[in-house]
């Protein structure tokens, strides 16, 4: 006999023990797949041929989640409301109230969308405002002025041009930078002389509190109007456009006011401008002193148009963006008004219809139902017969809820009524024996004798 071998087996052997192995469980597997695939293809019907072997997973239908267009609507009402549906899930064929309750196309305000829209209104304004400050205050605008302006006056004191728009720049950076009145005391000109005094500087300082407090309110504004847009812009919302619209449209009216009080009286405005802002006696300046040389009258009036026909400019774009969507919107109405109106002709056709229907069904059970048999009504009966009534009643009981002194003066009542009839007829019984008439012995006596 053939001794068994002790030796272990190579790490060789075993990885190919293991692959064969692994290629016969798959093959096992591969076998199973197939047997069960011609099983089911058994059943099958011979029409799915090429499709069969994908059946264990069919292909997912796409529902349709659009509401259908309404018969009420035509195809282009339908384009401005019924797109509106889209995202519900397919119902059954709206009716036309309750599309109109989905279109939401009159919005009603809330009390916070008041308060957004007023605060939008007021804000355009301001905003406007600013951006046409920053606009006319600063060096493009004073370059302009000064070397592209036709007919500006030049300095009678010795400055040139560019003296002009160097000195210049130092006040326009300084109503926007957060340094003190040091930074235009510190200005000095070739000779090493100040070009602005004590009372330029401390007017300078005004202008710049207020230009500060402009920018601030600004900034404010267009916060809370970006905020306020955001809601108003929310789904069902009454959006920005109103407040947009009525904003820029007040914002139009005082610079057309103002504007029509410069062209009236320059100086009266200008004087009345800076009294309304200023203290009395701290913008009034000699000819010869550096922000007169630097900003005479006629650069005051170019800002004054500049700075007008920026905010009318303003003004207009933001009344033109208001009204983008107007002519989809207008159409809309006029779709839901025609659906109100054909709903209303629906209402009324209906209705007259219902009663046109309950009229003839009245009429068919009319003549379909069989004349009823009248029936007596018997009258409600006497006092007296019902006195006689109780009276046979009572008669009708048994005596033993009567007492004998009632039997005994029924007895009488009895034997009288008798003898008159009696007498009436010519018949007399005189053997009449009526036992009524005596007393009944009493219970107690008939026990004593027994």
């Amino acid at each position: 006999m053939a001794e068994k071998s002790n030796t272990p087996e190579s790490s060789d052997d075993l990885v190919s023990k293991r692959m064969k192995t692994a290629e016969n469980t798959q093959a096992d597997a591969a076998e199973r797949s197939e047997d069960s695939r011609s099983a089911k293809s058994v059943d099958r019907p011979e029409e799915l041929g090429d499709t069969a072997p994908y059946e264990a997973y069919p292909p997912v239908r796409r529902q349709e989640s659009r509401v259908r267009r309404p018969t009420a609507l035509s195809e282009e009402e339908w384009r401005y409301l019924g797109d509106r549906g889209a995202g519900r899930t397919a119902k059954a064929e709206q009716t036309p109230v309750e599309l109109l309750s989905q279109t939401r196309l009159y919005r009603k305000f809330t009390f916070f969308d008041v308060v957004a829209t007023a605060w939008v209104i007021l804000a355009v304004p301001f905003i406007t405002l600013a951006v046409a400050v920053r606009t006319v205050a600063s060096g493009l605008f004073l370059k302009f002025e000064y070397f592209h302006r036709p007919g500006f006056p030049a300095d009678e004191f010795g400055f040139s041009d560019s003296d002009r728009l160097h000195f210049g720049s130092y006040t326009v950076d300084y109503l926007y930078n957060a340094d003190s009145k040091r930074y235009l005391a510190d200005v000095v000109a070739g000779n090493g002389v100040p070009v602005f005094n004590e009372a330029e500087v401390a007017h300078m300082a005004d202008v710049k509190g207020l230009v500060q407090i402009l920018t601030l309110v600004a900034i404010i504004g267009l916060i809370g109007a970006v905020l306020a847009g955001l809601y108003l812009s929310r789904p069902h919302g009454p959006g920005l456009r109103i407040g947009v619209r009525f904003g820029a449209v007040l914002t139009l009216v005082s610079i057309l006011v103002l504007g029509v009080l410069a062209l009236v009286s320059w100086d009266g405005f200008f004087r009345g401008f800076h009294s309304l802002f200023f203290s009395a006696g701290t913008w009034e300046f000699y000819i010869d002193d550096s922000l007169i040389r630097l900003f005479p009258q006629t650069f005051w009036m170019d800002a004054g148009i500049a700075s007008g026909a920026i905010i009318l400019l303003a003004s207009g774009l933001l009344i033109g963006l208001s009204f983008i969507g107007h002519g989809r919107r207008k159409k809309a109405r006029a779709a839901v008004k025609s659906l109100r109106e054909r709903q209303n002709n629906y209402n009324r056709q209906s209705e007259a219809k219902n009663k046109k229907q309950r009229k003839a069904k009245k009429k068919t059970q009319g003549k379909a139902q069989p004349a009823k048999k009248t029936e007596t009504v018997a009258p409600a009966p006497s006092s007296a017969a019902t006195a006689r009534d109780d009276k046979r009643q009572s008669e009708d009981q048994p005596t033993e809820e009567y007492t004998p002194e009632d039997i005994t003066s029924t007895g009488k009542d009895a034997h009288s009524a008798q003898k008159k009839k009696e007498k009436k007829s010519g018949l007399r019984k005189k053997d009449a024996d009526y036992s009524l008439s005596k007393k009944p012995a009493e219970p107690s006596e008939v026990q004593q004798k027994d």
